[in-house]
């Protein structure tokens, strides 16, 4: 997929090249370069996500970045990427450096204004997140993704279309380097997911459309037993059982004023997990399914000004956990984006997210997030950007609550 992506992108892009003034970007045929460069400073009171007995640290933060876009008539190419560099200033949080996190993706869209469409996408990500699982030896884990899909656009006028797709997920959970651990292949699990699905949208008014969307995911592991991540006294493993999952789902989206935007989606779904033969603790026969499975997706955003703009959304879903069967999450969010001037904007959020996991391990959690951001164009080019966030995890399971105040500054630079 990603080699497809490659040979459209070379096949359209004219000989010509041209390079302008910073934020200007580079000019190649049709196409335009764009590249980026953060860096930064962040400070964190709890670095090693600790319940109680925190340690602060500070690391630098550098982050160069590429995007390349084309996009015309009949055919869109998109591709971009960073890679992102965090080391610690403190001798005693070097195990946290990480210099191996990036994102690759592409995205091309042939034939957009004809009867039958085409949309290939590839994306691949490596990510050291914070590990929410207790019987993990670090508190971070390495996870990379790799996703790549397919779509058949159908078109039936300009007012109904048609998508029918494929995407093949795969996900390796490792322990990230620098832990100190027993465990000699730093391996976690990894995971593989087929999902075909069927989208369909009829717009209605020329602002406004009716959705639906569905998809059938089967989800396989490569261990279905994990004695490293037991916690549990008396529990030699942990048991991960392969699932199939059934989404589906149907809604509203669309402007109804000049100032509100709404997206209201409906659906219900299951998750069936497969524990013939697997031992271990917890519930590891337990499958989805009841009120559990309502989905639900709610967002309204209010123009109050051209410039200023709020931002209000639910969203009740479900997916798979690499630890136990699955998490079941109510999330609600609070938003506001402000410019003030010509070259200052602020950006505020309060999200708050309730999740229960069900299967090996039985637990309920609670995050809260407060962001504020306020970032200052020191000209079209160069801007500079400070912020706070604050974030809890509370949980039924002592082992992975935290709480972290993260201060950071940090310098982008757009060619």
């Amino acid at each position: 997929m990603r080699y497809g992506v490659a040979a459209v992108t070379c096949a359209l892009l004219a000989p010509a090249v041209g390079v302008a003034a910073p934020g200007d970007h580079i000019h190649v045929g049709e196409a335009v370069l764009t590249p980026t460069l953060d860096l930064g400073l962040e400070h964190r009171t709890n670095v090693y996500r600790r319940d109680q007995r925190f340690v602060a640290g500070t690391a630098f933060r550098v982050a160069p970045g590429l995007d390349l876009s084309l996009d015309g008539p009949e055919v869109f190419v998109g591709i971009n990427g960073e890679w992102e560099l965090r080391k610690y200033i403190q001798s005693y949080a070097t195990n946290l450096d990480r210099l191996n996190d990036f994102n690759l993706g592409g995205r091309v869209d042939l034939f957009r204004n004809r009867p039958l469409g085409l949309e290939l996408r590839e994306s691949a990500t490596l990510r050291n997140n914070t590990v929410d699982s207790g019987g993990a030896e670090d508190p971070f884990a390495t996870q990379l993704r790799n996703e790549a899909g397919a779509r058949v656009k159908i078109r039936f006028g300009p007012a109904l279309e048609v998508v029918p797709g494929f995407t093949h997920t795969f996900d390796d959970f490792r322990v990230p380097d620098g832990a100190i651990v027993g465990n000699p292949d730093r391996h976690y699990n990894t995971r593989s997911g087929l999902t075909p699905g069927l989208a369909a949208q009829w717009k209605f008014f020329p602002r406004t459309a009716l959705v639906f969307d569905s998809s059938l995911t089967f989800f396989s592991w490569s261990e279905n037993q994990i004695s490293r991540l037991a916690q549990q006294p008396g529990s030699l493993s942990v048991a991960i059982p392969n699932s199939t999952h059934l989404k589906v789902k149907t809604g509203l989206r669309g402007r109804v004023s000049e100032n509100i935007t709404t997206t209201v989606e409906l659906g219900y779904g299951f998750a069936n997990y497969k524990s013939e033969g697997l031992t271990g603790s917890g519930e590891i026969a337990a499958d989805l399914g009841g009120l559990k499975g309502l989905l639900v997706t709610a967002q309204a955003q209010y123009l109050l000004t051209p410039r200023q703009k709020f931002t209000v959304g639910y969203k009740k879903d479900f997916a798979d956990s690499w630890f136990s069967n699955f998490m079941t999450y109510n999330h609600l969010y609070l938003k506001h984006h402000g410019a003030y001037g010509e070259r200052v904007t602020s950006d505020v959020e309060l999200m708050m997210r309730f999740e229960g996991y069900e299967g090996a391990v039985l637990r309920d959690d609670r995050m809260l997030r407060v962001k504020a951001d306020g970032t200052f164009a020191l000209q079209d080019w160069a801007s500079t950007t400070v912020g706070l966030w604050y974030t809890q995890r509370s949980s039924t399971d002592a082992l992975v609550a935290w709480n972290d105040i993260n201060i950071h500054w940090l310098a982008t630079f757009t060619y």
